[in-house]
């Protein structure tokens, strides 16, 4: 049986399809149609969620808010 996108191997195997997925975010302080170019990983939905919600971030851990990014305060380049 193939999984997602027609794709055998959906959690072994590191085809584009599998590996890229959009992240879409809308609210106040955003900006409308706003594109990072730079990669967004898993982790950084948990910071960027708790800033959303107008609380602290977690103490050790790993990401980002986004929010920051499509502000324009943080850069990721070289991530």
């Amino acid at each position: 049986m193939r999984g997602e996108q027609g794709f055998y191997c959906h959690n072994t195997c590191l085809y584009k399809p599998i590996v890229n997925i959009a992240w879409v975010m809308a609210g106040p302080g955003l900006p409308v149609g706003c594109r990072l170019d730079a990669p967004v990983f898993i982790a950084d939905v948990v910071p960027t969620a708790l800033a959303l919600l107008g609380l602290p971030p977690f103490a050790g851990v790993f990401g980002f808010n986004i929010g920051l990014a499509i502000r324009g305060e943080l850069k990721l380049d070289g991530r």
